[in-house]
């Protein structure tokens, strides 16, 4: 059984550049280091909010060891 993982997290208006490069890159590192892809998503209505979403973890305790 595969399981996914939603991490959800608000922005400060004044650290979008530096957020996006950060959580593009933490997407990149999962997928490199658990195999898991991740999406960056926004809320419609609500650009500083944001979740990474990733789907498919087969081995739920290596990949939450790899996020911490």
């Amino acid at each position: 059984m595969t399981i996914s993982c939603f991490v959800y997290y608000r922005v400060l208006p004044d650290h979008v550049a530096e957020a996006t490069r950060a959580a593009r890159q933490m997407v990149e590192q999962m997928r490199a280091v658990t195999g898991v892809n991740g999406q960056l998503m926004t809320k419609v209505n609500e650009p500083l909010l944001w979740m990474e979403i990733y789907d498919d973890i087969g081995d739920q305790a290596a990949f939450l060891s790899a996020m911490q």
